[in-house]
C-alpha cells in the first residue's frame, strides 16, 4: 500500500500496521485536495522513499491565513517542507529533525516564511523562533507580508530593472565546465548523479566547530564557517591558532577530508572577534545586541578582518551580489551562488527580503532547483536542501593567492577555489571519491 493510499484512507489502525506508530497531524490532510495531496506524495516518496513519517504538520505563510505549506518529520530521522501552492519543496533535510518539534506544543499557530524562518504563536500576535531565539510581534508579520506583495506586484506588473541589472555577461552557461591548470585542481564531484558538491564538500557537512549563532549574528558565523574553509585548506595563518580546534591539524594540498571524522574550526571567541571587526565599520552595536548584516556589509567585514592578520585584498579575489530589490527580481544571486559552486567554490548565501540578511548559510553542493547548505546551527542542520530561488545574497572567493607549497613553505601565486575560472571548457565533472581538494 503507497502513501497516498494510506493518506487518503486516513484509518488509524491502517497507519499502525503499515507505520508501526500513527503519525500525529494525520487529520491535515482533510484540508488538502486530492491533487495537492498526490504532489506531496509524490514529491515524498522520491525524496525519502518508504521512510516512516512521524509528525505532519500544516503552516501557514505570511498572510496568517489558508495554510500553505506541510511539515512533515520522520521516524528514523530528516524532515520536509512542501509548498501547495507551488507544489515542491522549500526544504528537506534527510538527518535533521523537523523544526517544529522545538516548540515543544502542538497547538496554536505555526508558521513559515522561508528557510531558517519557523515561528509558532500560541495567541496569534507573538511570535517566537525556537531555533534562534527571536520574538517578533503581529506587526512585524504584517510589515512582511506587505513587502511580499508589492514585490509579487511589480513581477506581475512586468516592470524592467534598469540595464545594468539585466545585464548577465558575468553569469555564462550554468552547464558551462571550468578548465584549470594542470596538477591544481579537482572538479566539483558528483556523488549520486543528482547533486553535485564542491571537492572538499565533506568539510562542511562534517562542520559544527564555530561560535553560538544568536542575536541575529549569523552572517558572522557564516564568516566564520568560510575563513574555517580557506586556514583548512588554503594558508593556516588566516586563523590565529589561539582561535582554532583541533590545533594539531594540517590539511596543506593535496589532501582528502575524507580520512577524517571531524572537521576543524574555531571558537567563540573568533565569532566574537568578527563581530569587533563590524563594530569597529559601524555595521554592528553591542549596546543594543544589533547584529544584523547587510549583503554588501558581508564583504567589507571578510576583507577588514583579513587586513588585520595580515593579508590586505591583493591576497584574494571575491565576488557577491548585495540582494538589492532587483537581483530579487532578477535571480542574480542564486544565479551566480549556482555557477560559483559549478565551478567548486563555497559559497556564503543568504536569505532576505530587507536590505537586511534574515539568515545566512554555506552553500556546498547543488542540483538544479536546490542547493545543499550548512545552517550553522551547531551541527543539526549540516544538510539542509533549499530552494534556490529563496536565495536573496550571495557572497565567495574565487582565488586566495598565498598557499603553501611542500618544501617551499607560503608562496604567492594564484590559486583558484576549486577551480579557476576558465570559461567555455568542455571537460566534463569528475566522478572522485578520494574528495581530494588542490594539488601542489
Amino acid at each position: 500500500m503507497d502513501l497516498f493510499t494510506l493518506i487518503m484512507l486516513g484509518s488509524n489502525v491502517i497507519s499502525r500496521l503499515f507505520w508501526g506508530t500513527v503519525p500525529t497531524g494525520l487529520d491535515i490532510f482533510q484540508q488538502m485536495t486530492t491533487n495537492e495531496i498526490k504532489q506531496y506524495v509524490a514529491a515524498t516518496t522520491d525524496v525519502f522513499g518508504i521512510r516512516k513519517p512521524e509528525c505532519f504538520q500544516m503552516l501557514l505563510d505570511s498572510s496568517l491565513n489558508e495554510p500553505r505549506y506541510v511539515a512533515t518529520g520522520f521516524q528514523d530521522g530528516g524532515y520536509s517542507i512542501f509548498d501547495l501552492e507551488e507544489g515542491l519543496f522549500t526544504e528537506y533535510s534527510l538527518t535533521a529533525d523537523n523544526p517544529y518539534i522545538y516548540t515543544n506544543v502542538d497547538t496554536g499557530s505555526f508558521v513559515y516564511l522561508g528557510p531558517t524562518e519557523y515561528l509558532h504563536s500560541a495567541n496569534n500576535e507573538e511570535y517566537s523562533n525556537p531555533l534562534t531565539n527571536e520574538n517578533f510581534d503581529r506587526e512585524w508579520i504584517d510589515d512582511r507580508y506587505q513587502s511580499e506583495q508589492e514585490n509579487a506586484e511589480i513581477i506581475e506588473d512586468g516592470v524592467v530593472p534598469p540595464s545594468e541589472y539585466t545585464d548577465d555577461e558575468d553569469l555564462p552557461s550554468m552547464n558551462a565546465t571550468l578548465i584549470a591548470p594542470a596538477n591544481d585542481v579537482f572538479d566539483p564531484v558528483v556523488v549520486d548523479g543528482y547533486y553535485t558538491y564542491v571537492a572538499n564538500y565533506l568539510y562542511f557537512e562534517r562542520l559544527d566547530d564555530y561560535g553560538y549563532n544568536a542575536k541575529g549574528s549569523c552572517a558572522y558565523v557564516a564568516l566564520q564557517m568560510y575563513l574555517n574553509y580557506l586556514d583548512t585548506f588554503y594558508n593556516d595563518n588566516i586563523i590565529p591558532n589561539s582561535y582554532n580546534t583541533f590545533k594539531n591539524f594540517t590539511a596543506y594540498m593535496p589532501f582528502s577530508i575524507a580520512s577524517y571524522s571531524y572537521s576543524p574550526g574555531s571558537n567563540e571567541a573568533f565569532h566574537q572577534r568578527l563581530i569587533d571587526v563590524g563594530v569597529s565599520l559601524g555595521y554592528a552595536d553591542r549596546s543594543t545586541d544589533s547584529y544584523s548584516l547587510t549583503g554588501k556589509q558581508v564583504p567589507k567585514v571578510f576583507e577588514a578582518y583579513l587586513k588585520t592578520v595580515g593579508f590586505p585584498s591583493i591576497y584574494f579575489d571575491y565576488q557577491y551580489i548585495e540582494g538589492n530589490l532587483w537581483d530579487t527580481l532578477t535571480g542574480n544571486a542564486y544565479k551566480r551562488a549556482s555557477q560559483r559552486l559549478n565551478w567548486g567554490s563555497p559559497q556564503l548565501i543568504g536569505f532576505a527580503l530587507t536590505a537586511s540578511i534574515d539568515h545566512a548559510v554555506i552553500a556546498y553542493g547543488q542540483s538544479e532547483n536546490y542547493f545543499v547548505t550548512n545552517y550553522g546551527w551547531g551541527g543539526n542542520y549540516n544538510d539542509v536542501v533549499v530552494l534556490k530561488e529563496k536565495v536573496k545574497t550571495t557572497f565567495g572567493v574565487d582565488a586566495w593567492k598565498s598557499v603553501y607549497v611542500p618544501s617551499q613553505g607560503y608562496m604567492y601565486r594564484s590559486m583558484p577555489l576549486n577551480p579557476i575560472v576558465a570559461l567555455n571548457a568542455q571537460t566534463p565533472l569528475a566522478v572522485s571519491n578520494t574528495f581530494l581538494n588542490l594539488a601542489s
